[in-house]
């Protein structure tokens, strides 16, 4: 039983993942013309545009934030299953940005688009 226990916490932990506290991974759009109106987040990855960082996701209070480069976050809040709000990092960008889910390919030809 004394064995038993700390696996058990464990895969409790583990279960409870931060990164999975809302379906953030996918593809992410945003109505808003700027450079970063179409996202993306894999596990390990922040995509902006036809780029990617490495990325750490963690969840504060009630937002879910991407972590990457040394000291950058983006803050995102679900709206519901299909939508996000975003705050970046940077006071140039605009705030609290709506995102909806998009598909892969949607993303693509966006991408190809302002290429």
């Amino acid at each position: 039983m004394k064995k038993t226990l700390p696996l058990i916490l464990t895969a409790c932990i583990c279960i409870s993942s931060p990164a999975l506290a809302f379906d953030l991974y996918g593809c992410w759009k945003s109505e808003q013309r700027y450079p970063l109106n179409v996202l993306k987040f894999d596990k390990n990855n922040y995509f902006y545009g036809q780029y990617s960082l490495p990325a750490k996701f963690t969840e504060r209070e009630d937002e879910q934030l991407v972590i990457f480069n040394v000291d950058s976050e983006i803050r995102l809040k679900k709206i519901d299953n299909n939508t996000i709000k975003a705050t970046f990092p940077d006071p140039s960008l605009p705030q609290d940005i709506v995102y909806k889910r998009i598909s892969e390919e949607e993303r693509a030809t966006l991408i190809k688009k302002k290429r």
